[in-house]
């Protein structure tokens, strides 16, 4: 007897905006964040950190069902002064770290299931091949990737990887980290055998490139055309 699909929706970059409650979310069995929670352009520093709030206690009551994961905007509050980005907010900078670190086991850097992998930005087969030597010191066996990229994040000595900025995103490493790959180097060489869904780089639309075996779906999508992935995996 096949075991009942897991119902799962997927939801993108939020910058400051509260789109998110428009969601049922007693209609999914997971839901899973992408990250970059602040930093909104149209946003005040107090929206941004009231919708932060509101997510975390969503999180909180719904432990098991909610997945928050952590974006490139995220971290530069989080692990303040290092891994700075576009749209730092300094005068809400004090607040948003000790937000960040009061809360900070709520979140993650990927999540999981089966096939289907979930990170800010996404995994090229370019940047998983550069630190498989990492990875396979992590003991990633084939199945366990995000349990390795969240063991990798949690030692400070060997995340580096994590955060790396390639040309297409102005940075100086050869390939993007799962913080900062721009879509631009995953579109084509999203990493083989897993169905990748990632934000980070902006959409018109929720857009899917791949085949059965492997595939990347980007759910970056402005505000004003807010929508979220949905599937049964």
């Amino acid at each position: 007897m096949k075991s009942a699909k897991l119902k799962l929706i997927a939801i993108g970059d939020l910058h400051g905006s509260s789109a998110w409650k428009r969601i049922v979310f007693a209609d999914c069995d997971k839901a899973v964040f992408i990250g970059d929670y602040v930093d909104g352009m149209m946003k005040s520093d107090r929206e941004i950190y009231s919708n932060l709030e509101e997510l975390v206690q969503l999180k909180q009551s719904q432990p098991e069902k909610v997945v928050l994961l952590l974006g490139n905007h995220d971290v530069q509050y989080l692990h303040y002064p290092d891994y700075r980005c576009a749209g730092f907010r300094p005068d809400a900078q004090k607040q948003l770290t000790a937000f960040f670190k009061k809360h900070r086991s709520l979140f993650q850097m990927a999540w999981q299931s089966g096939k289907y992998m979930f990170t800010h930005a996404g995994v090229s087969n370019s940047w998983f091949r550069r630190h498989k030597k990492l990875f396979l010191r992590y003991s990633y066996n084939g199945k366990n990737l995000a349990e390795v990229l969240n063991a990798i994040y949690q030692n400070a000595q060997d995340r580096a990887p994590l955060f790396e900025i390639g040309p297409a995103r102005e940075g100086t490493s050869r390939y993007g980290g799962i913080l900062w790959a721009d879509a631009e180097e995953t579109c084509n060489d999203f990493l083989d055998g897993y169905h990748q869904v990632v934000g980070h780089t902006p959409m018109p639309k929720i857009k899917k490139m791949g085949n059965k075996k492997s595939s990347i779906t980007y759910i970056d999508l402005p505000e004003y055309l807010f929508d979220y992935l949905q599937v049964e995996i």
